[in-house]
């Protein structure tokens, strides 16, 4: 049984869903104003922008479907932060791969945990916003 929330705990959950959707929404164009910029960095072709957006594209689908997992193994809060933290850490490797080492395999790598976090994360919030 849901004991209904007092006001307090509603603003604070209604922001804190609120935040999720944001910084989901502002990744995403981050990383969408940055693919020219990555294309410079590491020296590729369209060709290989194609392959890095295939594999964030396959993450981005196998996060949604396992979302239903995480969520009733860990709930849906630990499970967004979870997933948030998946999200992050695919955030770093682009970061380095395209800065620090120029690497491509380790801008494939942070792409696929972008998009993987970014996908579960998508079915939490929805879940969680419902």
């Amino acid at each position: 049984m849901d004991l209904p929330l007092t006001r307090a705990q509603y603003v604070r959950w209604r922001t804190a869903v609120f935040a999720i959707f944001l910084a989901s929404g502002l990744s995403i164009a981050t990383w969408a104003s940055r693919v020219p910029d990555i294309k410079i960095a590491l020296g590729i072709e369209n060709s290989q922008i194609g392959l890095l957006l295939l594999g964030m594209g396959v993450a981005s689908i196998v996060g949604p479907s396992l979302a239903s997992v995480i969520i009733a193994h860990f709930g849906t809060r630990r499970g967004m932060f979870g997933a948030m933290l998946v999200f992050a850490a695919g955030v770093v490797f682009i970061g380095l791969g395209t800065d620090v080492w120029g690497s491509f395999p380790v801008v494939i790598i942070g792409l696929a945990l972008f998009g993987f976090g970014n996908g579960a994360v998508d079915v939490m919030m929805n879940v969680e916003g419902a």
